[in-house]
C-alpha cells in the first residue's frame, strides 16, 4: 500500500457508491440497504475473485482503500446513536463522508435490512462529533474490491487496525482476522420493494466458496470491542 496508491483516482468509494447508483436527485434519507454477509479465509480469496469475475458484469473490479471511524453517543432515553466517518485514501479529492446507520429492522427473514443516510462533509467532522459528545469506538482500514451484478454490489475486503491511530501506512497495519469480508447488497427506496430473494439467489451461486447469511451484529460488536 504505497503512498502513490493513495493518490490514484480509483473509481469507488463504498460509502457513497450506493447513493450514486440511485441518482443524485433522490432524497438520501429515504434509502434502505438490504445485505447478506460472510467471509472467506485468506488462502482461498483468489478462488472467490475468479468466481466473481465469472458471475459479475464484464467490467474490471474497482479497488478501494477506506479509513473509517465509528462513533457512539448515549441518548437521554438510554439508547445509543451510532455514526460512521469515512475517507477514501484512494481518491484524495473525495470529501469525507458522514453516515448514519439505523438499527437492523426486525421481521425480515431473508436478509439484513437497515435505513441509512450519507452526506459529504469536511475533514473537521471528527472534531464536530467530539464536541457534540460522541465517543470514538473503533478505527480501522478497509482495503479491497467492488464487483457488480446489475444493481447488486459485492464488496470483498480486508479489515485492518492501525498500531497508531490515524496512520494508515502499510507498516502500521495489523490484519483484524485471517479472512476477507464479503458482502452483497442492494439499496432501494424505502418501502418500495424487498430485494432479499435477489440477494439469496446470488448467494447460492457463490457457494461453496462463500456462505452468505444474515449476521448477528450485536454478537460480533461485543466480541470486537472485547478484542480491540
Amino acid at each position: 500500500m504505497k503512498q502513490q496508491g493513495f493518490e490514484e483516482d480509483i473509481g469507488y468509494n463504498p460509502i457513497v457508491s450506493s447513493l450514486k447508483s440511485e441518482g443524485s436527485s433522490r432524497d438520501a434519507g429515504s434509502f434502505s440497504e438490504y445485505s447478506l454477509q460472510g467471509s472467506v479465509k485468506d488462502e482461498f480469496v483468489d478462488d472467490v475473485k475468479n468466481r466473481l469475475r465469472g458471475l459479475c458484469d464484464n467490467v474490471e473490479a474497482e479497488p478501494f482503500i477506506d479509513h473509517e471511524i465509528t462513533y457512539s453517543l448515549q441518548s437521554a432515553t438510554g439508547g445509543t446513536v451510532s455514526m460512521r466517518v469515512s475517507r477514501s485514501l484512494a481518491q484524495s479529492k473525495m470529501p469525507w463522508q458522514l453516515k448514519y446507520v439505523g438499527a437492523l429492522e426486525a421481521g425480515n427473514k431473508t436478509c439484513l435490512m437497515r435505513n441509512h443516510v450519507t452526506v459529504g462533509c469536511s475533514e473537521n467532522v471528527t472534531s464536530f462529533l467530539t464536541e457534540l459528545g460522541f465517543r470514538a469506538d473503533t478505527e480501522f482500514l478497509s482495503k479491497g474490491y467492488l464487483y457488480r451484478k446489475g444493481r447488486v454490489k459485492i464488496v470483498l475486503s480486508k479489515l485492518c487496525k492501525m498500531k497508531e491511530p490515524g496512520r494508515p501506512e502499510e507498516q502500521n497495519l495489523i490484519p483484524l482476522t485471517k479472512s476477507h469480508f464479503v458482502e452483497v447488497s442492494v439499496t432501494v427506496l424505502t418501502g418500495t420493494e424487498d430485494p432479499g430473494i435477489e440477494l439469496k439467489h446470488f448467494a447460492e451461486m457463490l457457494k461453496p466458496q462463500v456462505k452468505l447469511m444474515k449476521t448477528d451484529h450485536r454478537q460480533i460488536q461485543t466480541q470486537a470491542r472485547a478484542n480491540y
